[in-house]
């Protein structure tokens, strides 16, 4: 049997306008990752993916602080920290509290600070301490603690697939209506493009990182999403255990992030969990202080935590959240980056006797900066 032409030509079609309309009026996780790196990765050379496991450093935020043990009263010069990891001899430290103060740490012995002058007033137990700085003498060699070390991160390659085909006997139907089959396949490529979409969307917020290692089902390759990230044991995250989400809890939560040198800008969750928070407002918690509606369908509420000089945060729903689970995020740091020049595209399939078949394609992989300080998740919610 003769193979039968129904007009598409064997042409690579990119689709990167479609993956960016999307991002912006379909919102999904997804839309709040950008697509390319705001600068080369020294690992790789380009702001993009270059290799299936893809690799880049990450520099922590993260601030050393601690709070009081015990002893800090007005006219003494030691008092017992909590916990003196991060301290060293010669930092100069801050009492976060009313009465702030900072002194020069001129011995550390156990948990035990000795400063530099005599304590103005009482600090009381529990006080957060923080460290300022280390001054460091000129032309000498650096400490250790002024050496700052990358962490090396990774995370692998994803690829997403549909196949859009027309047979003849569609094509036929259609004819009466001057349609031709190039529409057809133009039809067809809008649902799959929109599924491979979601598909993207789903993955990148809660896939599991699997290493490649064959064809069979299991050893494919997937990216970790934002969710597997934020499970990771040195994350900032909080088991509820199935209590109610408050919103001391909330501002708990924001605090430990900044206390690690974070700054979320979003809260992101599911429907209802966004009806809770926003009730929040009700009693002058969390209020809302701006309200977009500029997409259809879909409304974006910007609210003020509880903690005094806090930026606002903005309410980010996803379909795909679960009822039982809120992210604090900070979205300049986060990204779906394309493999090499396998961004979304289609092409065509070699015909096979009565059909006409288009693939459409694209590989990519989540990175996320700074993941252990910048972010948190608080799970298994009421």
């Amino acid at each position: 049997m003769a193979t039968t032409s129904y007009g598409s030509s064997n042409q690579r079609v990119d689709y990167w306008h479609i993956f960016q309309m999307l991002q912006e009026y379909k919102p999904t996780f997804l839309s709040l990752c950008k697509t390319a790196l705001p600068e080369t990765n020294p690992l790789t050379g380009s702001n993009i993916a270059t290799k299936r496991m893809h690799e880049w450093y990450t520099y922590a935020t993260q601030r050393v602080a601690s709070t009081v043990a015990s002893g800090a009263t007005a006219g003494g010069t030691t008092f017992t920290i909590t916990s003196a990891t991060g301290f060293s001899e010669g930092d100069v430290i801050n009492f976060l509290d009313g009465n702030s103060e900072s002194f020069v740490v001129t011995d550390i012995t156990g948990s035990v600070f000795t400063l530099h002058d005599t304590i103005g007033t009482t600090h009381a137990d529990g006080t957060i301490v923080i460290r300022l700085g280390t001054p460091q003498q000129e032309g000498v060699t650096p400490t250790a603690l002024s050496i700052s070390q990358a962490t090396k991160l990774y995370n692998y390659t994803q690829i997403f697939e549909r196949t859009v085909e027309i047979t003849g006997s569609a094509n036929a139907e259609v004819q009466p209506l001057k349609e031709t089959s190039d529409g057809l396949l133009q039809y067809g490529e809008k649902q799959k493009l929109t599924e491979c979409y979601a598909d993207m969307a789903r993955t990148a917020l809660g896939g599991v990182r699997i290493a490649p290692s064959g064809s069979a089902i299991g050893s494919r390759g997937s990216m970790g999403g934002l969710l597997w990230w934020l499970k990771q044991a040195s994350a900032i995250k909080t088991d509820i255990s199935a209590a109610a989400l408050t919103s001391t809890l909330l501002d708990n939560t924001l605090e430990d992030v900044y206390q690690k040198g974070g700054a979320p800008d979003t809260i992101l969750c599911s429907i209802a969990k966004s009806r809770t928070i926003t009730a929040f407002n009700a009693t002058n918690e969390f209020k809302i202080t701006m309200q977009d509606s500029s997409v259809v369908g879909y409304q974006r509420n910007q609210v003020q935590p509880g903690i005094t000089g806090a930026k606002p945060l903005t309410i980010f729903i996803d379909p795909n959240m679960s009822d039982y689970e809120v992210a604090l995020v900070d979205s300049s740091k986060l990204y779906f980056l394309p493999f090499s020049d396998r961004a979304l595209h289609g092409k065509d399939l070699p015909q096979t006797s009565d059909s006409i078949k288009r693939m459409i394609l694209g590989e990519y992989t989540f990175h996320i900066d700074d993941p252990y300080n910048s972010h948190a998740l608080i799970y298994n919610t009421a």
